[in-house]
């Protein structure tokens, strides 16, 4: 599998800073990150959800937002992982690699760490915004009409009146908020021709190439495993395939295999770009408990 790449320049424009975490403590509907040297971080629960004691964060101390724009590393296992959150723009449409495996490209908007472009592979677009649904026990083989409860050739009156009738039924319910966003983000998905006609190829072929919604505009939040050599990088290739070193001139190297979260693209999942309205929308088993 393809990894996602974050490129980053050798020398970054501001002056940031990594501290590490010593202790999280709840500040209202926010959570504190307790650093050794006595500062602190205040970060939404959502983004807190991924941090633990001994977690590395790198942030502009300089910056309006502190939690704009924040790189994690979780050493807590032999090869540490990482996390990365930002504001995009521009996502590029899908490409093929040197491997014929498709990507995309999304422009990090006004980093603060140096961070120009965040490459996410073709399977983490698919399975993050158009086969989620599946993560759920028993609902590997669902599709977004079985979602809706209506039929691949509903036109854009039927998708509506489906979506109402379903969201009418879970609130009956009281289903969780997890069902009525899966529910809001088919509709999204099925209501727009080109997302839809990207689905229904996904349907017969998943390796085809997946469209980022709306082209991007949000808030990102991926995972990453990160090298950097000073002079070479190194990039997990797929499964039994020859892992090369590459020369970055020099960048930063990040592997990913997945959006963990995201908000905007015109999706249920969040309404603005800003770290603090992102909400608790983890891919399944990410979020640590």
């Amino acid at each position: 599998m393809q990894p996602t790449v974050a490129t980053r320049q050798a020398s970054a424009p501001t002056p940031f800073v990594s501290q590490r975490v010593f202790k999280l403590q709840p500040d209202g509907s926010a959570i504190k990150c307790l650093f050794s040297d006595g500062s602190s971080l205040t970060l939404s629960r959502f983004l807190a959800g991924f941090i633990r004691p001994a977690h590395q964060i790198e942030f502009d101390p300089t910056a309006v937002d502190l939690d704009r724009e924040l790189r994690v590393v979780q050493n807590t296992s032999q090869r540490p992982k990482e996390l990365y959150f930002a504001p995009i723009g521009y996502v590029t449409l899908p490409k093929p690699d040197k491997r014929d495996e498709y990507f995309v490209r999304a422009a990090v908007t006004d980093s603060r760490l140096g961070v120009r472009h965040v490459h996410l592979p073709n399977e983490a677009v698919r399975e993050y915004f158009y086969f989620s649904n599946r993560r759920r026990p028993g609902c590997e083989e669902q599709t977004l009409y079985d979602l809706l409860r209506t039929v691949p050739s509903a036109g854009p009156v039927d998708l509506r009146l489906a979506l109402k009738v379903r969201l009418l039924e879970l609130q009956t319910d009281a289903a969780p908020k997890d069902q009525l966003q899966a529910v809001e983000r088919a509709f999204n998905l099925l209501a727009h021709p080109d997302l839809r006609s990207c689905y229904q190829t996904l349907l017969l072929d998943r390796d085809a190439p997946a469209l980022f919604p709306y082209g991007g505009f949000g808030a990102l939040l991926a995972a990453a495993r990160c090298s950097l050599t000073g002079v070479l990088a190194r990039c997990s290739p797929p499964v039994n395939s020859r892992q090369t070193a590459r020369p970055f001139s020099p960048r930063r190297s990040c592997r990913s295999s997945r959006i963990v979260g995201s908000g905007g693209f015109g999706l249920p999942s969040g309404k603005s770009s800003s770290s603090k309205a992102m909400p608790s929308i983890a891919t399944a088993g990410e979020r640590r408990k």
